[in-house]
């Protein structure tokens, strides 16, 4: 978890069944950003769920994202950025649409409460940032997004941070979190320890980013 009071940066992969959550902070020595949190949480649902069961399956979902963020608050986490994928509108008409959403705009109000700017990401956007092309949708794209999240870290300059990129970043969820987090870092105009190449570049440009607080702030 985190030191006292560095800067850092949230990113969210919001969903009810599995939402990744990432939080990288200023390492002082490195002068870059590193994972300081990575997690996820959630739970499976039914298609058969009454509306109060699947209103109170998002409330669970809500109270747990909020806390993990509002956890690495009290123990010191300065959030000045927060970074949200934003809604697949391709996805619609997809079971669970509907619910998500539910999801997505609660946590971009407690984001907001909490007075930490908010930029939003378009599904695309990530998925190229991460692996350099759009990832299928499909398991293979997920796949696709793990490995590269796990091969940006797998290098002699990051092998000090997090010497088992396998066992750290367990999933896909946490890895489109993680890569978010990323975009948020350099969006932000800060320094991250592994190799900026032109499609992090590239992807980082087309998001619209709020004014964030500087690192001297």
């Amino acid at each position: 978890m985190h030191d006292a009071a560095r800067p850092s940066v949230l990113g969210l992969d919001l969903s009810l069944t599995r939402a990744g959550i990432a939080v990288s902070s200023l390492d002082p020595q490195r002068e870059a950003f590193c994972p300081s949190l990575l997690t996820h949480v959630g739970e499976s649902g039914s298609q058969d769920a009454t509306w109060d069961e699947r209103c109170d399956r998002l409330v669970r979902q809500l109270k747990a994202v909020v806390g993990y963020i509002d956890a690495a608050i009290r123990v010191g986490a300065d959030i000045r950025l927060g970074v949200i994928e934003g809604p697949s509108y391709g996805h619609a008409h997809m079971p669970g649409y509907y619910d998500r959403a539910g999801l997505w705009w609660p946590v971009y109000a407690a984001l907001r409460s909490r007075r930490i700017p908010v930029a939003t990401v378009t599904p695309d956007h990530r998925g190229k940032f991460i692996c350099g092309v759009k990832p299928p949708p499909s398991d293979r794209g997920k796949r696709l997004v793990l490995d590269e999240t796990r091969a940006r870290w797998s290098t002699p300059r990051t092998t000090e941070i997090m010497n088992n990129p396998m066992r750290f970043i367990a999933n896909h969820d946490q890895a489109d979190a993680l890569g978010l987090c990323e975009m948020g870092v350099l969006g932000a105009k800060w320094a991250v320890p592994w190799q900026v190449r032109r499609r992090h570049v590239e992807n980082v440009a087309l998001v619209t980013w709020p004014t964030v607080r500087g690192l001297d702030d």
